[in-house]
Parts: C-alpha cells; sequence; structure tokens
C-alpha cells in the first residue's frame, strides 16, 4: 500500500466502505459484472464504484485478487471498533 493511501481512508467513507467489503465481492471476468456486484454488497452508488475503484487499485489499497492490504484491513478494524465504542458512549 502506498503511504498516501491510509489518508485516503480517512477522510473518503465511500473508500473506507469499499475497501472494507471488497474481499467479499465474487469476482468475474466482466469488470461491470464485479463493479455492481461490489456496488450491491458495499451500499455504494455503481457510479461511484466505477469512479473510486481506480483509486483503491492504484494505492494498492485493494488487489485484483480480491484481498486488501493488511494495514488497511488493521485501519478498517479500528475504525469499525472506534464506531461501535461511540455508539456505546452515546446510549443512555
Amino acid at each position: 500500500m502506498l503511504p498516501a493511501a491510509l489518508t485516503l481512508l480517512a477522510q473518503s467513507p465511500i473508500l473506507l466502505r469499499l475497501s472494507a467489503t471488497w474481499p467479499r465481492v465474487e469476482r468475474s471476468l466482466d469488470e461491470r459484472t464485479t463493479f455492481e456486484r461490489w456496488a450491491r454488497i458495499s451500499g455504494v452508488p455503481i457510479s461511484m464504484v466505477i469512479e473510486q475503484a481506480p483509486i483503491l487499485f492504484e494505492n494498492r489499497i485493494c488487489r485484483r485478487s480480491g484481498e486488501t492490504d493488511e494495514v488497511a484491513q488493521k485501519y478498517i478494524a479500528h475504525h469499525a471498533l472506534r464506531g461501535v465504542e461511540d455508539g456505546r458512549r452515546r446510549k443512555p
């Protein structure tokens, strides 16, 4: 993963969501089909998937093999845990 990649994830909830769901996407020989599946799993509009996917691949956050970078996975897990902890604090 390139050094600026964590900054990208920190600044973009869309990139974060896409990178978190990438390993669950069933890939197809047809890129459009793969992106449609990714959009469905992530809840991100297909137009955004098509626009944002190159950023994830070029920065080596997501790999065409279906993997997400290990450092990115740790950031995603930390971000998810922080969200759970924040939710607990807000409850009466």
